[in-house]
């Protein structure tokens, strides 16, 4: 679940890796919807652990692989404003083919105009909630929306 990946992976590599960098998390949109079991939310959880979370404004996938686009072609002082380090090497072979769009039997793109899920698919999602986020064509409010409840200590993730 969400709270034992939280706990066991997530915090302690970005306490490992990031410790003092101020993190935000861009969830699908879909996360602030409650559970059919309980009154949480994955957004409720996520908060409760100690991120600070941001909602991007859209869940379309033209306006997040357009948000990406827009990202990549910017440029500050002569140099790409955002670069992909070679070590996501799942992001890197999602952009050289791995992340597609759905096509039926003659190869025309379906009407669903959505990507095939697979292993490519989900962090191209998360790149493109994030910059809708930082794109404020898209996200708006949204990074005066960020929330956060409590800080929990290292001490606390084990």
């Amino acid at each position: 679940g969400i709270k034992t990946f939280l706990q066991t992976l997530l915090k302690p590599h970005m306490f490992e890796r990031y410790a003092g960098i101020p993190c935000y998390v861009a969830p699908d949109p879909a996360g602030w919807q409650k559970t059919q079991v309980g009154e949480e939310s994955p957004v409720d959880i996520l908060i409760a652990e100690g991120f600070k979370v941001v909602k991007p404004s859209t869940n379309s996938p033209t306006l997040r692989i357009e948000a990406v686009e827009t990202l990549l072609g910017q440029s500050a002082d002569t140099q790409a404003r955002f670069q992909i380090d070679a070590r996501c090497e799942v992001l890197v072979q999602g952009f050289r083919g791995g992340y597609k769009w759905k096509v039926d039997r003659e190869g025309e793109m379906t009407q669903a105009n959505e990507p095939v899920k697979n292993k490519y698919s989900h962090p191209h999602d998360a790149l493109q909630y994030l910059a809708c986020v930082i794109d404020g064509r898209h996200a708006g409010a949204v990074r005066k929306a960020a929330r956060t409840v409590r800080k929990v200590p290292a001490a606390a993730w084990t």
